[in-house]
């Protein structure tokens, strides 16, 4: 099934207000990449810019399976937001690797209208309150990442919790 069949048919059952997308440029899963990813997927921004979706959510190229990449970009030595934001007129929510610094940073200078944190969130349930409190965070184990227990899932601490258990 071709992806305008798979668009089209979202749109008809749902509105597109409704529906977000996610777009992984510099990914290689699967196999599934492009020689010139930014004219692939400034393109395909351009063209999701006409349905009015609720958000373009983009993932930046810090990992392939379990391995870190170097850099923080794609080759052309643009971050995935900032290639997408000329192109795309909506919301666009960045993920990959950012520190509430660089992501803060990177609203800022308008090329996302947020951040989502996922491996942060992980070792951080009560990340947004660090943030917001300036609370140190506690780092994240990835050796647990896709296992099938709760260690490196449900055992990190919130802040309060975690500073009593250092004392």
């Amino acid at each position: 099934m071709g992806t305008g069949i798979v668009c089209n048919f979202s749109l008809m059952v749902w509105p597109s207000n409704r529906i977000g997308v996610r777009v992984a440029p510099g990914s290689i899963l699967n196999q599934m990449h492009d020689s010139d990813p930014v004219a692939l997927f400034s393109a395909v921004a351009k063209n999701f810019s006409g349905y009015s979706l609720a958000y373009l959510h983009v993932v930046e190229p810090r990992i392939r399976g379990k391995a870190l990449l170097e850099g923080d970009s794609l080759e052309s030595g643009l971050l995935v937001a900032e290639m997408i934001r000329p192109a795309y007129r909506g919301n666009v929510i960045a993920n990959g690797g950012f520190t509430p610094e660089s992501a803060a940073d990177l609203i800022d200078k308008g090329f996302a209208n947020a951040v989502s944190f996922g491996k942060l969130f992980i070792s951080n349930p009560d990340l947004p309150k660090r943030i917001r409190e300036g609370i140190g965070l506690s780092d994240f184990d990835r050796s647990t990442f896709y296992t099938f227990d709760d260690i490196g899932y449900t055992d990190y601490l919130p802040a309060s919790d975690y500073d009593l258990a250092k004392s």
